[in-house]
């Protein structure tokens, strides 16, 4: 460098500065690769937080669907039931009418056994009146 002088010195302050670019664009090639590894991580991280939020989706699904299916069992289970009440309500009312049914025919018979009663009690006076009248006749046919 002696020798080439003031070449010689421009040419070493260029190369320095060219070792001095080169261990920058080491320095910088090694910041990029752990801020692409940083980034890999953290793309890998959002995969598996993504993969876990769809799993998580997918299980509430499930048991959205599992729920689902069931209120529709409830339903099914709720109607038939209703069904039933309401043949038992009208089961209940035919029961209810003939029990009124019957109630009014007891109520007519033992009116009609009071009537019959009067009747016959009537039929037995007028069966005694008839009986005197007809001794009395009889004893006056025969006194003569």
């Amino acid at each position: 460098a002696a020798r080439a002088g003031e070449a010689g010195k421009g040419f070493a302050v260029v190369a320095s500065e060219v070792k001095s670019l080169a261990n920058q664009t080491v320095n910088a090639t090694m910041d990029i690769t752990k801020h692409v590894a940083d980034m890999q991580n953290m793309t890998k991280e959002t995969v598996e937080a993504i993969e876990y939020l769809f799993n998580s989706l997918t299980e509430v699904n499930e048991l959205t669907n599992e729920m689902s299916h069931s209120i529709s069992e409830q339903d099914a289970a709720t109607e038939e039931i209703n069904k039933n009440i309401q043949e038992t309500a009208v089961g209940i009312q035919g029961i209810t009418n003939n029990i009124q049914t019957v109630s009014d025919a007891a109520k007519n018979s033992q009116s009609a056994a009071g009537d019959l009663s009067s009747i016959v009690q009537e039929l037995d006076m007028q069966s005694s009146n008839l009986e005197k009248t007809l001794q009395s006749f009889l004893t006056r046919m025969r006194s003569q």
